[in-house]
């Protein structure tokens, strides 16, 4: 740790990084010092007692790093400075990342850290919405970085079980942790473990991470919150999330397959998502609850259902337990997107419309859905569909 004095000079030298007239030499000398936050301390800061007893030069770097460690916990703790705090959790991930070791590294005490501050800054928050969002990186890179080689961390979604029986501010706390999750282990994978790893992550937690954001959705469509704020603010992590997952790099260089499988131009997108997944994502209730949500609320929440019901309409149709299962969600949003078309409900909005462009762009089999439909209803719906077509070559002149 530190004492009062220590704390009170760290947070006069890193408050010069935001503060508008601070001289360029202040900043400069106060980004050196952020920087060297990121490594260990230097020996001659050690208590030379302590230094003497370390077995070896593994074991006086194990001393300078955790030092450095309390340093930067002594700050998050105590310091009253958005900048000190934020810096230092910058620095602590930046300091586990580079110093990396599961033998000596107190990874589980970190990661608890962690999940206590975030915690209780969903309940009260004090800290300013960046530091929160530095120690949420914090938690995913621990995780990351201990998943194949410590049983505590591959179980962090059991950890995030608290968050979702406290509140609505702990539960929508829960939802963006495991979004960042989904975010931090979806990277390009460079090495055979890097590749390992991403796929022991979708085979673990992906689809239990998809089912729980889908799971939020549904209880909102049954539990009444009176706090319409709070309501909108779940509904909008859930639907973050659950579009995060089905954007995940499932086959590991491109999570959209763009080329047309030979002879069949239906499919111009299409998910690369696993046969495990079977039977969770076609499901007409689904379908049916999307288009709900995107006339109850307005945007962003409005735009977010529709991306994930594009992102539905690419799925592969061996995902879907039958033909007619297919058939019938197909004829879902066809009607669903009829219904837009008659009510025009949000199209005014950039984002929903260019969401709506997009999923119409991504229907297939709409001929084959529409001709089994009575009397002039495809045909209505082939009107409808020109005339949208054309209203938005013509606004957009």
């Amino acid at each position: 740790g530190m004492d009062a004095v220590q704390q009170h000079e760290f947070e006069v030298i890193l408050e010069r990084l935001q503060q508008p007239d601070s001289t360029v030499q202040q900043r400069q000398h106060a980004q050196q010092f952020a920087l060297l936050l990121q490594n260990p301390v230097d020996f001659a800061d050690i208590d030379p007692e302590q230094l003497a007893q370390a077995a070896d030069a593994n074991g006086r770097k194990q001393l300078a790093i955790q030092k450095r460690m309390g340093q930067l916990q002594h700050i998050l703790d105590q310091s009253k400075s958005p900048t000190a705090q934020v810096v230092a959790c910058n620095s602590l991930t930046a300091l586990i990342t580079n110093h990396w070791d599961n033998n000596t590294l107190p990874h589980i005490d970190i990661r608890n850290y962690a999940l206590s501050f975030l915690f209780s800054q969903a309940a009260t928050q004090t800290a300013p919405p960046y530091v929160v969002r530095a120690m949420t990186r914090l938690l995913s890179r621990i995780t990351r970085l201990g998943w194949l080689t410590c049983e505590a961390h591959r179980t962090i979604l059991q950890e995030l079980n608290r968050f979702y029986d406290a509140s609505i501010e702990h539960y929508v706390m829960g939802l963006q942790l495991m979004f960042d999750l989904v975010e931090e282990l979806d990277v390009a994978a460079h090495t055979r473990r890097e590749l390992i790893l991403k796929r022991q992550f979708l085979t673990m937690a992906l689809l239990k991470i998809f089912k729980t954001s889908i799971d939020t959705l549904q209880k909102l469509e049954t539990q009444m919150i009176p706090e319409q704020h709070k309501a909108a603010s779940l509904t909008d992590a859930a639907l973050q999330l659950a579009v995060r997952c089905l954007s995940y790099d499932f086959i590991g260089h491109a999570s959209l397959s763009h080329a047309s499988n030979a002879g069949d131009d239906t499919e111009s997108m299409t998910l690369a998502i696993p046969l495990s997944w079977k039977g969770d994502l076609s499901n007409p209730a689904l379908t049916d609850m999307l288009f709900s949500i995107f006339y109850k609320f307005p945007v962003p929440q409005s735009a977010r259902a529709l991306e994930l019901l594009l992102l539905l309409a690419s799925v592969p149709r061996s995902l879907y337990e039958s033909s007619q299962s297919y058939m019938d969600i197909g004829g879902r949003v066809f009607t669903g997107v009829r219904e837009i078309f008659t009510t025009r409900r949000g199209l005014e909005e950039r984002e929903t419309h260019h969401t709506f462009c997009r999923l119409l762009g991504s229907l297939r089999d709409v001929d084959y859905i529409g001709r089994l439909r009575k009397g002039t209803e495809y045909k209505d719906w082939l009107t409808l569909a020109s005339n949208f077509t054309r209203d938005a070559f013509l606004d957009s002149d």
